[in-house]
Parts: structure tokens; sequence; C-alpha cells
């Protein structure tokens, strides 16, 4: 018979069923009993105990574990991960860790991710800008790693290729670390991606307006190795000061300048500041050389060219004149390869090679950590509903992306 609660729940009996859940004091045996719950004429199976327990029929591991799984996946790999938590007692397996990594936590972290990009552009459309914290400067860095991906095709079967996974770098300024060793970033937020230049700026651009009023800050100083999709993709931002990155620059004339000598000179130039008579030099080489030399001093003499405007330092504009000495010495951008290496590579490289998706989300995962909001993410996913976009992403950009451009490029320069 069913048990009637009130006029429009019922609540009926169906079956026991035996499950187990893995907890930090080990794996926990218990029977559940299947009720079919029928309320204002709508009806769904389920086990009352979910509730009250805080887990899902979808996933029997406490939220504890599921921390701690994610914790150590983003310093061993998957397989290192389950014999780590074997040698700590708990039953889990290779299988296990990749399931809670790129299904559970991988499909909600993902669709928190493209909710939150289709409220930013819409918010862009209408023109509803955020309330959060304002600030005057953002610096802003960006770069990317090539991974071996695997895609599979049906016509030519599963095909390895090399894609380059972006890295963006925001934040407010530096502070001294407590041993004196040197400054370290405040306030940083990081994303990263396979999207498309225009994509992925977006994606930034709603992580950083979730903490900072975005719109209203009055300079953003992009700091890049010289890639297209990185200046250009700010080309209608008048707000943006662009910076050739100097490691890249001296990176750049090692790799092209074989003598020594020539090495110490250029690099004194660019230290100096004298760009004009590096390029000037550079172009009399060219005439005066052939062979590989000469396609040397002409690959310098592009590279160099074609970013000229953003080789100047960005302390030296007319904005951060007024800037006092303890923070002239303090902010010096050039910290995203560092952060390649520190937030991706460590993780990134010691896979042999990496589905799209799997590499997205543990970016993600390896973004959030280095943020400091990790452990604070993964309780909002297991404790929200994350539904699924109500439209996509991609036709969404490609459909406003024009018109989005011209409202962005009005907003932007009035201010």
């Amino acid at each position: 018979m069913p048990i009637i609660l009130k006029k429009k729940l019922s609540i009926t009996y169906k079956s026991n069923h035996k499950r187990s859940i893995n907890t930090k004091i080990g794996k926990i045996s218990f029977t559940r009993r299947w009720y079919l719950i029928e309320y204002d004429g709508k009806s769904y199976s389920g086990m009352l105990f979910d509730n009250y327990i805080g887990t899902s029929v979808k996933c029997y591991t406490s939220n504890e574990m599921i921390k701690m799984m994610v914790k150590l996946s983003l310093t061993n790999s998957y397989e290192e991960t389950a014999t780590s938590m074997r040698k700590m007692g708990y039953d889990i397996t290779k299988q296990s860790v990749w399931n809670m990594i790129t299904k559970f936590i991988g499909d909600k972290l993902l669709r928190y991710e493209q909710n939150s990009l289709i409220n930013y552009v819409s918010q862009l459309e209408e023109q509803k800008y955020s309330t959060n914290h304002q600030v005057d400067t953002l610096f802003v860095e960006m770069d990317g790693l090539f991974l071996p991906v695997y895609q599979y095709n049906k016509k030519y079967g599963t095909k390895h290729q090399k894609k380059e996974l972006r890295l963006g770098k925001a934040y407010i300024g530096w502070e001294k670390r407590k041993d004196n060793s040197g400054y370290k970033t405040l306030g940083t937020i990081y994303a990263s991606g396979f999207e498309k230049p225009e994509i992925f700026r977006l994606i930034l651009e709603s992580k950083i307006n979730e903490v900072y009023d975005y719109y209203n800050v009055n300079r953003i100083v992009l700091n890049g190795d010289g890639a297209r999709w990185i200046f250009h993709s700010f080309d209608e931002d008048a707000r943006v000061i662009c910076q050739l990155d100097l490691f890249h620059i001296h990176q750049k004339i090692s790799f092209c300048i074989k003598n020594k000598s020539l090495q110490k000179k250029y690099n004194r130039m660019v230290k100096d500041k004298e760009f004009e008579s590096l390029l000037e030099e550079l172009k009399v080489k060219v005439e005066n050389t052939d062979g590989k030399e000469k396609q040397n001093f002409n690959t310098l003499y592009r590279y160099l060219n074609n970013n000229f405007k953003a080789l100047s330092r960005f302390k030296d504009s007319v904005e951060f004149v007024e800037l006092d000495d303890e923070q002239m010495k303090a902010r010096s951008l050039g910290t995203i390869e560092g952060s390649i290496r520190n937030v991706l590579s460590h993780r990134m490289k010691t896979c042999a090679v990496w589905s799209k998706r799997g590499a997205k989300i543990m970016a993600m995962l390896l973004c959030l950590y280095r943020e400091g909001r990790l452990f604070e993410t993964i309780d909002y996913l297991l404790t929200n509903k994350i539904d699924l976009p109500h439209e996509d992403i991609s036709n969404l950009i490609n459909k406003n992306y024009l018109a989005l451009e011209k409202k962005v490029q009005g907003v932007y320069n009035v201010m």
C-alpha cells in the first residue's frame, strides 16, 4: 500500500538495493530502499537516503574522497593516483579515478564554465556591468603549451596531433614574498583551453568579471610572445597597452644570432631600449649577408619589426610615470613563462597523449588550484545542480561576434 503523506505527495516502496560508498574511513556497505515518488502529477524513482548522506545515485563516493582524488591527480597520473589511494587502504582503480575526474567532476566543470560564459556574453550585449571590486590597472599575460592530442575521425580513425593549450593570467599587482626572495602576483586569475582566440578571450574576461569590475578598469597591460592570437584579440580595446615579453625577445636573439658578441650587443641594445637602432642594424645585416645567416637576421628583423609598437615597456608610458620607485621596482611583467611551467607543464607533460576534453578538464582544475579556489568550486559543483547550457557557445559567439565587437569597441573607446 502506498504511504499518503499529503494530498499531492505519494511515496511507494519498490525494492531493496545493496550499495557501498567510498569514504575516508574505508568502504561502507548498506542497503537502501528504492521508492516511486509521485508529486503534483509527476513521478520519479529514487532513494530517499541520497539527500541525507549528501551523495547521488551516480557517484557513490563522499565529497572528502572526491577532493582527495582530485588533489592527488593534479600532481600524479591517474594510475599513480589510484596506487597511492590503494596504499592508504581505499579500494580505488585507475578507471574509477578517470571516471571521477573526466566524467563526473569534468562534466559539471564544463557546464559551469559554459553557463558563466553565456551569462557574461548576455550581460555584454545588454550592457549590464558588474558591481564587483574596482581596480585601476589590470595586468594580463598569455602564452600557450603544445600537447599531443588524439582525435577520432570516422574516415582516418584515431589520429595524434599537437594542439596549443592556451593559458591566460590576470592579476592586479605584486607584493613581496614573506622570505623577501622576490615578488608574487596579487589577485591572480587563470583560464585555460583549446578554444578559438575570440572565445578564449571571453572565457578569461568572464572569469575576471566574477571578481573585478572589468568594464571600469582604466588600463590593461597585455604581455605576450608576439603570437597573432594574443595581441590581435584585443585590437579594438583602447585601454590595452601591448608589450612584447622580454624573455621571448632574448630567446629569439639567442635562436637567430649564433655570434656570441653580437648576441650580447643586441641584448644590451634591448636593455637600453635602442629599438630603432637595433632594427636599422639588422636591416643592414640582411642586405649584406646571404644564405642561412641572412635568413636568421631576416627572421629576427621581421619578429621585432612586426611587434615594434609592443617593444616599449609599459612603465615608460605616460599613464605610469607617476608611480613611485618601490612600485616601479616591483612591477615588471614576464611571469607567464613560469606560470606555463608551474601551472600546466609539470602535470600535462607527464602524459604521453591526451584527449582534447581530458586535457581541458585537467587544465581547468590546475588553474583553480593555483587560484586557491579548487575545493570551494568542487563543493559548489557537488551541492548544486549544474544545468546544460540553454544554447551552444560557438553558435552564440559566431552569431553575435561582429555586432558584439562593435558594441565592445564603442564602450571601451569612450573610456
